[in-house]
């Protein structure tokens, strides 16, 4: 069984974590409100020295926040890293999500790296 790079978890987790807050608005207050409390209920623990901070966005705000380096959560930052993560509106068609993520690569939320 081969280990799943933190980058790897990460991008699965955000997009489960985007995904259910569309579903579950509990869960969605509780993504904005404490962050590292959702994820973890997802399986994903935050590293050293970053923080990630969710925001609801209007559609057209996404375009304006810039990509994550990855590679940050490979290799944990020596200094503090702020990393924001837009959820964007749920879109008026979704499809059956029921299949296993890890096998998806499509990013739904756009993300940036605030340093």
């Amino acid at each position: 069984m081969t280990t799943k790079l933190i980058s790897e978890q990460w991008i699965i987790a955000s997009n489960k974590a985007i995904i259910k807050a569309w579903e579950d608005e509990s869960f969605k207050k509780e993504l904005l409100e404490a962050t590292p409390l959702a994820l973890k209920e997802l399986g994903f623990h935050i590293p050293k020295n970053i923080t990630i901070e969710f925001m609801e966005v209007a559609d057209n705000e996404c375009r304006d926040f810039p990509e994550i380096n990855l590679s940050l959560f490979d290799s944990e930052p020596l200094t503090p890293t702020q990393i924001k993560v837009a959820i964007p509106a749920k879109p008026k068609i979704m499809f059956d999500l029921q299949e296993d993520l890890s096998s998806i690569n499509v990013v739904f939320g756009c993300t940036c790296i605030c340093i």
